[in-house]
């Protein structure tokens, strides 16, 4: 078992945020963990992007969030937490006006490198069922409510 204190690890900054490899500190194998803390208007990747090999979790821990998906914003709140599968299309956003905090986790973990990720300029939907292809026209991913303490 091991332990780190956030505020110990080193800060990687990218974009407007500020990253913290949480899963490296821990020596995790199969999976990424990082805390970000997020300016006001800014995002954690810079665009909307997807991981075609590395599904994803986000955990908001403070702030006000909104991920940008191809079917269109998702509000998550502190309390929730929001999974994309590989394939899916996201960028996490702080909407609010005080510095964000969420927890990201991915697995498998070498999905990072930058040639298992690719971004995109522009998103839009997917094909509703009136027409050729029949796909949904909302996002593809899943939010659920996390139990506090009671």
């Amino acid at each position: 078992m091991e332990t780190v204190d956030v505020d110990d690890l080193e800060r990687y900054w990218s974009h407007a945020t500020d990253r913290r490899r949480v899963g490296e500190a821990l020596d995790t194998t199969h999976v990424a963990v990082s805390y970000y803390e997020v300016q006001p208007g800014e995002s954690v990747a810079g665009v909307v992007h997807a991981h075609l090999d590395q599904e994803e979790v986000f955990v908001p821990l403070e702030g006000t969030l909104t991920f940008r998906t191809d079917g269109g914003d998702v509000p998550v709140e502190t309390g929730e937490a929001i999974r994309f599968a590989p394939g899916d299309y996201q960028n996490c956003l702080n909407v609010g006006d005080t510095v964000a905090r969420v927890l990201a986790i991915g697995a498998p973990k070498g999905a990072r490198r930058p040639s298992n990720a690719f971004t995109v300029r522009s998103v839009t939907r997917r094909p509703t069922s009136s027409t050729k292809s029949p796909r949904r026209s909302r996002p593809r991913c899943s939010a659920v409510g996390l139990a506090g303490p009671n």
